[in-house]
């Protein structure tokens, strides 16, 4: 490994130590938050009262466009009628005003509206993977380098 110059040590350093580390707190990020939100969530039908329409540009030869999130209404159990946005959205699909879907509230914040499912854990797992295949990588590219497999 001391044959090798500076610059190629500072890059495996970077892909395979600092990119699994933020891969790892990515994911245990999200699936923390997941469990954090799911803790107490109830289950309600919500309509659909309003939707946000946002552009996003596009970035070098791709064209930029439209994204739509919508806005829930729904009662809790405490029988009180809360709204939240989903963080969840489409490009292609303007959400129906009026059109009503099972989702998840958090009491904690009621702003916050969520689809039931695996979505959120699947995203923190996923991250976790990378992680692993980047740290993996290292770990064979320092072997390699070092003992000359």
């Amino acid at each position: 490994m001391e044959d090798l110059p500076i610059w190629v040590m500072l890059v495996i350093f970077v892909m395979f130590v600092l990119v699994p580390l933020f891969l790892l707190w990515a994911g245990v990020t999200v699936i923390k938050s997941a469990l954090k939100f799911n803790k107490g969530a109830e289950r309600v039908l919500g309509t659909i009262v309003s939707v946000r329409k946002t552009y996003i540009s596009g970035t070098g030869d791709t064209d930029g466009g439209y994204t739509y999130f919508p806005t829930y209404q729904y009662e809790g159990l405490d029988g009180v009628k809360y709204q939240g946005e989903t963080a969840a959205s489409s490009s292609r699909w303007n959400y129906p005003i009026g059109r009503q879907d099972e989702v998840m509230a958090n009491p904690n914040d009621r702003t916050a509206v969520r689809y039931p499912g695996p979505g959120h854990f699947i995203m923190g797992v996923a991250l976790l993977a990378f992680a692993a295949v980047f740290f993996g990588g290292g770990v064979y590219v320092v072997i390699s380098a070092t003992f000359g497999v």
